[in-house]
C-alpha cells in the first residue's frame, strides 16, 4: 500500500513535511464508498460522493492544506477560489486506483503484533515495547488510526515483583479446587492485554456456590483491564456483542453466565467465543447476509471470562476452548480495592509488554511439555498459553523444561476433559513455580 498519492499532474497530495498539516491518503473502495485516511485527524473515513463538498473537505483534511493545494484563479470571478471539485475528483480516482478496501486492515485500540514478531500498542499514541513513539498511519499494509485509551503508555512503569505478588494473592484468596487457579487467572490477564497479538485466546469460566467470590474476582479483573474490558451481565445476543466488541481487542466479562446450549443467547456467546479463540487478522470471521443483499463479515478477537453458579454443559467444540475454575466456600484472604487494581493494572500490562519475548519462548516450551505427557493440541493451546502468560509475570527469563514440568505437575484438570493428561503426576523439577 503506497504512502504517496499523486494527482493527474504527478504532484503528491499528502505532503506534510512543509506547509500546513492535513491531506489525505486513499485506501480504496469500500462498496460504494471511498475509504480515505485523513492526515489531519489520523482517522479512516468512509465517504460518499455527497460528502465531497467544500466545507466537509476542509473539515476532514485541513482548511489551510486544502487551500494551499487546491486554490486556483477563477477567470470569470476574477479571484482565487478553492476548487473542491478537483479535489473530489482526485480522491475518487485515487480510491478507485487503490482497489477494494476492507476494514480488517485497521488496527484500532489494543496491542498488535508486527511483521517481525514484536508488539505495537495503539491508542492515543502509537508506540513499541521499547518506548519508541511512532506516527499514526499506514505501516506494513496495516492502518493504525488514532484510537481510544488503552490505559497505559510508553512512560508507564512496569509492575514490581511485590506488586505482581499482591495481585496473585488476591486471585488466590478464593477456595479454588484447582491448585493453580490464581496463577491461571493472572495468566488470563496477560492474554487479555495482548489478545489481538495471540495465536490462541483461551476463555475462563469461574463457577461455584453463591457467595464464594466469583463475582468479586471478575470485578477485580475488570478494574485491572480498565478501558480494555467490556462488562455485561446475563444473556447477550450476537448483534449486541458485535456492536460492543466486534473488531476490537476488548475482553468480554460476563457475570451470572450459565452455560445452556439450548438457550439462544448462550449459543450466541459460545459462538462468538469459539470464533474469538483462534481468529486471525486475515480471516473473514462469520459471513452472513444482510437486508441490502450484500454479505457482512463479523470478526471477533475478544477473550471471555465469565462467572456463574452452574457451568452447565458445553458442546465438545466449546469445552476445549474454555477453562473451568471451580471455587467452594467463602473467600479467605486479602482482595484488591478498586483503587489498587486500577493503579496496578497499567503497570502489569506494561510489564507483560516488556516480557513479550519471555511469553513467546515459554509458550512454546509449555506447549511441548504438555504434548509430551499426553495432552492434545487444543489442550496445549488453552492451558499452555495461560501458564506461559503467568510465567512472564513472575520471571524475566523463559521457562525451562523443569519450570514447565513444575507448573504442569501442579495443574489438575479436574473438569470436563477426557485426556491422559488428567492423570499426570508431578515430575521432578529443579524449581517450583514462584
Amino acid at each position: 500500500m503506497s504512502n504517496i498519492i499523486l494527482n493527474t499532474e504527478g504532484t503528491p497530495l499528502n505532503l506534510t513535511a512543509e506547509g500546513p498539516a492535513g491531506g489525505f491518503q486513499a485506501l480504496g473502495m469500500a462498496g460504494k464508498k471511498f475509504a480515505v485516511f485523513s492526515l489531519l485527524n489520523k482517522q479512516v473515513l468512509l465517504l460518499s460522493t455527497s460528502e465531497l463538498k467544500e466545507m466537509p473537505l476542509k473539515a476532514m483534511f485541513g482548511a489551510k492544506w486544502c487551500e494551499q493545494h487546491y486554490t486556483e484563479f477563477h477567470e470569470k470571478k476574477e479571484e482565487f477560489v478553492f476548487n473542491h471539485k478537483r479535489m473530489a475528483s482526485d480522491i475518487l480516482s485515487a480510491c478507485q486506483a487503490a482497489g477494494s478496501y476492507t476494514g480488517s486492515t485497521e488496527r484500532r485500540a489494543g496491542v498488535w503484533k508486527m511483521a517481525d514478531g514484536s508488539l505495537v500498542v495503539n491508542g492515543h499514541e502509537l508506540w513499541k515495547a521499547d518506548g519508541t513513539v511512532m506516527e499514526h498511519g499506514i505501516i506494513n499494509g496495516r492502518v493504525y488510526p488514532v484510537s481510544g485509551d488503552v490505559g497505559f503508555g510508553p512512560q508507564t512503569p512496569p509492575a514490581q515483583e511485590d506488586e505482581v505478588a499482591q495481585v496473585l494473592a488476591s486471585f488466590k484468596a478464593l477456595h479454588w479446587v484447582n491448585p493453580l487457579s490464581g496463577e491461571l487467572l493472572l495468566g488470563f490477564f496477560g492474554t487479555a492485554i495482548t489478545a489481538a497479538a495471540l495465536r490462541r485466546r483461551p476463555h475462563v469460566l469461574m463457577t461455584g456456590p453463591r457467595g464464594c467470590g466469583k463475582s468479586s474476582v471478575l470485578e477485580q479483573v475488570r478494574w485491572l483491564l480498565g478501558d480494555l474490558a467490556f462488562a455485561c451481565t446475563g444473556r447477550q445476543t450476537f448483534a449486541g456483542l458485535f456492536q460492543s466488541v466486534g473488531g476490537t481487542a476488548k475482553t468480554v466479562m460476563c457475570d451470572e453466565f450459565e452455560a445452556d446450549p439450548n438457550s439462544k443467547s448462550c449459543k450466541d456467546i459460545l459462538e462468538v467465543a469459539r470464533m474469538s479463540y483462534s481468529l486471525g487478522e486475515g480471516d473473514e470471521g462469520i459471513v452472513r447476509g444482510s437486508n441490502t443483499g450484500n454479505s457482512v463479515s463479523y470478526r471477533f478477537f475478544s477473550p471471555f471470562i465469565a462467572a456463574g453458579i452452574s457451568p452447565g454443559k458445553m458442546e465438545p467444540a466449546d469445552v476445549s476452548r474454555w477453562l473451568v475454575l471451580e471455587s467452594s466456600g467463602k473467600p479467605n484472604g486479602a482482595r484488591m480495592t478498586e483503587e489498587q487494581a486500577r493503579e496496578l493494572g497499567p503497570k502489569l500490562a506494561r510489564l507483560f509488554i516488556n516480557r513479550w519475548s519471555v511469553f513467546q519462548a515459554s509458550e512454546e516450551m509449555v506447549r511441548q511439555r504438555i504434548m509430551n505427557v499426553g495432552g492434545d493440541d487444543r489442550l496445549a493451546d488453552t492451558i499452555g498459553t495461560l501458564l506461559a502468560s503467568y510465567w512472564a509475570f513472575v520471571s524475566a527469563t523463559p521457562a525451562t523444561e523443569q519450570d514447565a514440568d513444575a507448573m504442569i505437575g501442579k495443574f489438575r484438570l479436574i473438569s470436563q476433559r477426557e485426556s491422559s493428561f488428567n492423570a499426570v503426576e508431578p515430575r521432578p523439577a529443579s524449581a517450583e513455580p514462584p
